[in-house]
């Protein structure tokens, strides 16, 4: 009898959960810059089954209420395409803030406030590195806040090379340290527009004759190889 109770609640739960699961053609996210889709939709448990998507709605709708870069979101089925337009908090900036005993990664929006600390996020900006106590200084917050706004005026006027920069180390005013992408060379730049120019003109030459050196310092009217 036991046994049998046992089947018929193993059954029903069954069921239930067979009938909040639907099959979409496609699941078409709109309006994400660093929203990990995949991530999003293996949270959802959603799966291949033939050739469409098996997705759970609600659990899908959970996952997305619990995504900290999500500002507001909305889940619309069309037939079979079930349309997920996502409007982020952007832009957002991972910064590795070093301490002298840890370094502690920490994601902040465009005015430094703080959304997440302790953990990485991938976002379409490089990495920041600087010193705690260069950050809690008020030189230091206005040189970040001035990075911030160069890298977004950036993005928007030469999105191509803005996603070449990886990280960019910062522990003064002026100056910049920039490791790019799949190049071994550390560029040390002026901390404005025309360093970033400079910069990218640069670049752009050493992967024409495919040579990188160890350091390449740009702020002065020669260039300093090392």
């Amino acid at each position: 009898m036991k046994r049998l109770l046992f089947i018929f609640i193993v059954m029903v739960n069954t069921i239930a959960f067979a009938e909040s699961i639907e099959l979409f053609s496609r699941v078409d996210f709109r309006g994400v810059k660093n929203l990990d889709r995949i991530a999003v939709l293996k949270k959802s448990n959603a799966r291949i089954v033939r050739d469409s998507i098996a997705l759970d709605t609600d659990a899908l709708n959970e996952v997305l209420k619990r995504e900290i870069i999500v500002e507001r979101y909305s889940i619309k089925k069309e037939g079979a395409l079930l349309i997920v337009e996502v409007e982020e908090k952007y832009p957002m900036f991972m910064l590795l803030v070093v301490d002298d005993n840890q370094s502690v990664p920490t994601l902040v929006d465009e005015k430094i406030n703080i959304v997440e600390s302790g953990l990485f996020f991938k976002t379409d900006m490089p990495i920041i590195i600087l010193q705690r106590n260069f950050l809690d200084a008020e030189e230091g917050y206005s040189a970040l806040l001035n990075l911030f706004e160069r890298l977004k005026n950036l993005k928007d006027s030469d999105g191509l090379f803005a996603g070449e920069l990886e990280e960019i180390f910062i522990n003064n005013r002026d100056t910049c340290r920039v490791k790019l992408k799949r190049r071994s060379t550390y560029f040390i730049i002026r901390n404005d527009s025309s360093g970033f120019f400079r910069l990218s003109k640069t670049a752009a030459y050493l992967d024409s004759i495919s040579l990188y050196p160890a350091t390449l310092d740009l702020r002065g009217n020669m260039v300093l190889v090392k």
